[in-house]
């Protein structure tokens, strides 16, 4: 009987269940008959009344099989849309942390292709300086330890360009 107030308090509105409530308390009273005959030993009573609720316990079985094969299938439906769900959500996920090691990857490249570019300036510079051409011009682009290098060295081959001018 608690099971069934249970049910009730669940899925009230089902009409199943409604129905079950009412066969329940129908055959409620028909059992407190049936203890009493079998406390006075009319065993004949009991077994008449008890054949009398056969109709109501059979609705009583068929019903509640019915509404846990309808639960069953509800609960099987919501399990299909919960898996359907996160495998969507894993998928996004996979997508986005691609999306975002491929963003990482590229800023990588372009940022290694800016810090590396003046130190090529800096050596191609530098491998000129050292076969004798002074003829090569500087940019002088930015203040970190690379910039002040190149600045360094811009100051550099002026001055040797001015000393090989003043020496001719």
């Amino acid at each position: 009987e608690e099971s069934v107030q249970n049910l009730a308090q669940t899925l009230g509105e089902n009409s199943s269940v409604k129905e079950l409530t009412g066969l329940i308390a129908e055959i409620k009273p028909a059992k407190m008959d049936v203890i009493k005959a079998a406390r006075t030993n009319d065993d004949v009573h009991a077994l008449q009344i008890e054949a009398g609720m056969q109709d109501s316990m059979s609705k009583v079985e068929e019903l509640s099989r019915n509404l846990v094969d309808e639960e069953q299938k509800a609960l099987t439906q919501v399990m299909t849309d919960q898996d359907r769900q996160a495998r969507t959500t894993v998928v996004l996920l996979g997508i986005f942390v691609g999306v975002g090691i491929l963003i990482g990857i590229i800023v990588s490249f372009i940022a290694a292709h800016m810090m590396t570019k003046p130190l090529n300036v800096l050596d191609k510079s530098m491998a000129a300086l050292a076969t004798g051409d002074l003829r090569i011009k500087l940019d002088e682009t930015g203040r970190d330890e690379i910039g002040r290098t190149i600045s360094s060295m811009s100051h550099m081959v002026r001055d040797l360009h001015g000393l090989g001018e003043k020496v001719q």
